[in-house]
């Protein structure tokens, strides 16, 4: 199957269901989840710490299988009530998509999808009360803080921003620029901005954290960018390059990132997701700033890095630079979105690419449904949890990156697609705040 006809089915799938489903985290916001991880129980740090003993992570490797299954995750949620929902960072990477879409093949279909998601995500933003543009996630987040339902995070917030700013470029309709630029305010005003040194600065990821988290400062860096690029506002360039600073300043000297940085003792490991998230917000930077780019050897360092370290010969992603498994949609997805980004870049990501997603259709997708499954584990066992959020909104964003790209440098001849909102299924409720469906 070539991509066009895979973008459409997916796509169709997403409208079908009108973008909604679970995603993998948000029975953590069930009463049960938070009053244990409130009280710190020791069965549940078990699993999920994100620092784990020797003692955790055999315990782990027993419980795993079992509280990882989708049959139990489908059971929990029924008898939580934990419903299918509209998830925002669904919504945003929609918009991108379509977005893409439409550049590359000047569809209104796509246009109108755009619209609608933009459309959905202005209605449902700042359910807090922030006063700017921001997005959280629709359950509460027990941490080491707890965030609260709707508390806006830095890279959701992103992810959108960068989708509405999209379509402005594509409408010329201020109001998506302005959207985009209190996006930015939120940042700026709302978020906690530790000052580490003079010259590196360091966004938390919500306003209630004081973490310090690499891809944090890429993506705020990346909208700030953008817009600047637009309104030239001195004070978001001194920011940008801040809080790149910071960032830079984390990578190992062989190009790898941890997840966060020294100062918070280098939680999680040097894994696929993150990696490529810093390298595709990088190129996002490197394009905005142009000549004002100063990071272009740190950026190589790290492209060879990811591209030397991440997907088998086969074009399996794995999971971190020393574990292959699980194989994830998430990881995935990103990967064949950051590859399609460096692909203009380095001459190593665009046959990357294909030779993943050719492992994609066939080992991580329901072809029947077109659907992703969520992972595939070691032992062959394949979690067939269906997650828009976690998967199948980033395999369209890239598939659409990757058209784009076809029409930009090959030329390639795409047939319009029968839209799932031509076939009368309605678009998203942007009129309900965190609808749901049953």
């Amino acid at each position: 199957m070539d991509k066009f006809a895979l973008v459409n089915n997916v796509i169709n799938e997403i409208e079908r269901v009108k973008y909604h489903s679970h995603d993998p985290y948000d029975i953590l916001g069930s009463r049960p989840i938070v009053f244990l991880r409130q009280r710190r129980s020791g069965a549940l740090n078990a699993i999920t710490s994100k620092t784990p003993s020797r003692k955790q992570q055999i315990a782990r490797k027993f419980i795993a299988p079992v509280y990882q299954s989708s049959t139990f995750m489908s059971l929990y949620r029924a008898l939580l009530g934990i419903r299918p929902a509209q998830h925002p960072k669904t919504m945003g990477l929609m918009l991108q998509a379509y977005g893409a879409l439409h550049r590359a093949l000047g569809l209104r279909q796509y246009l109108d999808g755009a619209r609608l998601c933009a459309e959905w995500l202005i209605t449902n933003a700042d359910q807090l009360g922030f006063g700017h543009y921001c997005w959280g996630l629709q359950w509460e987040w027990p941490s080491d803080v707890t965030i609260p339902r709707h508390g806006p995070q830095a890279t959701l917030s992103t992810v959108n921003g960068l989708g509405l700013l999209d379509l402005y470029e594509i409408t010329g309709d201020e109001k998506y620029f302005d959207v985009a630029r209190s996006v930015c305010e939120f940042f700026l005003k709302d978020l906690y901005l530790d000052r580490v040194r003079s010259d590196a600065w360091a966004f938390s990821y919500t306003p209630y954290d004081r973490t310090h988290i690499v891809n944090v400062n890429f993506h705020c860096a990346a909208l700030l960018a953008r817009v600047w690029k637009i309104c030239r506002d001195e004070d978001y360039l001194a920011t940008i390059r801040n809080v790149c600073n910071f960032s830079i300043a984390e990578q190992r000297p062989d190009g790898a990132w941890h997840y966060s940085a020294r100062m918070d003792g280098f939680v999680n490991a040097v894994d696929n997701t993150h990696t490529g998230d810093n390298l595709e917000y990088l190129a996002i930077i490197r394009e905005a700033l142009a000549t004002d780019f100063p990071y272009e050897t740190e950026f190589r360092k790290g492209i060879d890095y990811y591209l030397t370290h991440f997907l088998s010969p086969e074009g399996m992603p794995y999971y971190t630079d020393t574990e292959a498994y699980p194989a994830e949609s998430h990881s995935a997805c990103q990967m064949l979105i950051t590859l399609a980004a460096l692909a203009h870049i380095d001459n190593r990501a665009r046959p990357m690419a294909d030779r993943l997603l050719s492992w994609i259709t066939r080992y991580l997708m329901n072809r029947q449904q077109n659907r992703m499954y969520y992972r595939l584990y070691e032992t062959g066992r394949t979690d067939t949890s269906y997650s828009i959020s976690w998967g199948d909104a980033w395999l369209a964003k890239g598939l659409a990156m990757l058209i784009e790209l076809d029409k930009k440098y090959e030329h390639s001849d795409y047939q319009p697609r029968i839209s799932t909102l031509e076939r009368g299924l309605h678009a998203p409720d942007g009129a309900q705040r965190g609808s749901t469906v049953e």
